[in-house]
């Protein structure tokens, strides 16, 4: 057979698996319409998702690999659907609401009941939540989902916290970092509080009443250890050093498996270290609790080193006794 020949077949044997694909597709699309549970549409997801990959290792046709993104992305659509009519984090109960006039259950099922992960969950309802322009460009390829999530976020107008009043020497802050959306993350920032883009960050301490002598401590997790110094030069400060919180449980990443998060120090003016006597390891091991919490270890170390000096936290979730708290989710001790 000459070499004509043989490229004729193999070119017929990729459209005929391409087409192959395609009709499996359609007949999937056609029960993603009458899928009603979320497993249903997962099995859908599955599906769609490994034939996408399928496409791309094989290099079947194009047509073939934009059904199988298409696919794809409405089926997590649909999951996402469901899920945002539910309460993922209070057992099993079921609750009654009632909309107009009928009453309805709304299911408080777990993930692990419901049979997806936190990685499928955060996707879907993300995906869930775009605008129907974003979705369609998400869905024909033509944008990528973090591009779209960006767009989104851009488009809504920033909240404004009023700075707190008096003069601060001690400062806290545990920024809100924004991480693009990736595949393989597990806990998605944007389930647990809103982030924010570091020239936000940055531009905030122009606003807060730092002292004219005055420290910093920084929380920054070891992606965004550049932008941490960007802030720390932003808000008028120099950096002096750091500490390592040992969080004693194994985390996710693509280089390492995080276990750990730096806490940057730096001053402003003429800020002295503590006293001898107060000074302590530069390592700090507590296992992590819940999310974004920190030890309390570090309040203590802080209020032990300058028990007089004003302190201020920064992006606070949980007031302390001793401290102001300033950010959009503070809530009483």
């Amino acid at each position: 057979m000459n070499q004509l020949a043989v490229q004729a077949k193999s070119e017929l044997t990729v459209q005929q698996q391409s087409d192959k694909i395609i009709i499996q597709l359609e007949r999937a699309n056609l029960a993603l319409y009458e899928a009603t549970t979320i497993k249903e549409k997962k099995g859908i997801a599955d599906f769609a998702k490994s034939m996408e990959l399928f496409t791309k290792r094989q290099g079947l046709s194009q047509v073939a690999k934009d059904h199988s993104h298409s696919l794809f992305i409405q089926a997590m659509t649909g999951i996402g659907q469901t899920l945002a009519a539910m309460d993922m984090h209070k057992g099993g109960r079921p609750v009654k609401e009632t909309t107009n006039t009928v009453l309805v259950s709304v299911s408080k099922a777990t993930l692990a009941e419901i049979g997806i992960d936190a990685k499928t969950s955060a996707m879907a309802q993300q995906l869930a939540a775009l605008p129907s322009e974003q979705l369609a460009k998400v869905e024909d390829g033509t944008l990528a989902m973090a591009a779209a999530l960006r767009e989104v976020r851009n488009a809504q107008p920033k909240e404004v916290i009023t700075p707190p009043t008096g003069e601060y020497s001690v400062i806290l802050a545990d920024p809100p970092w924004r991480y693009d959306f990736a595949a393989t993350d597990s806990r998605q920032i944007e389930n647990q509080y809103p982030s924010m883009e570091n020239a936000d960050i940055c531009a905030i301490g122009k606003t807060m009443p730092f002292a004219k002598n005055s420290v910093l401590y920084l929380w920054a997790t070891a992606p965004k250890l550049l932008e941490a110094l960007a802030v720390i030069e932003a808000w008028g400060f120099k950096y002096v050093t750091n500490c390592v919180w040992d969080k004693e449980i194994i985390g996710m990443g693509y280089w390492f498996r995080g276990q750990h998060e730096l806490l940057l120090v730096a001053t402003k003016g003429t800020f002295s270290p503590p006293a001898e006597a107060a000074r302590v390891s530069s390592v700090i091991r507590s296992r992590r609790s819940a999310h974004s919490a920190k030890p309390a270890a570090v309040y203590e170390l802080i209020e032990a080193a300058y028990p007089e000096q004003p302190k201020l936290e920064m992006f606070c979730r949980m007031a302390r006794t001793g401290w102001i708290a300033w950010g959009n989710q503070v809530k009483e001790a």
